[in-house]
């Protein structure tokens, strides 16, 4: 979304069809969730990110991890 919203000025064919494509996403993934029963379960999360080719460019790498202890 951050990617398509640059272009909310000037839309064209493509960038419609992603956006379809992204809200479709989330409609069909609305019900998805973790569900646990342990009372004391604690998740860990761990993110890294940094961009690529400069922050013009707008391309990142992103990793993460999670773990439950």
């Amino acid at each position: 979304m951050g990617v398509i919203s640059k272009f909310m000025a000037n839309l064209g064919g493509e960038h419609l069809s992603a956006i379809k494509r992204i809200l479709r996403y989330i409609k069909e993934t609305l019900g998805v969730a973790l569900c646990f029963r342990v009372s004391k379960l604690i998740v860990k999360d761990y993110i890294d990110s940094h961009f690529v080719d400069g922050l013009d460019k707008r391309k990142y790498i992103i990793g993460y991890m999670f773990t439950l202890v």
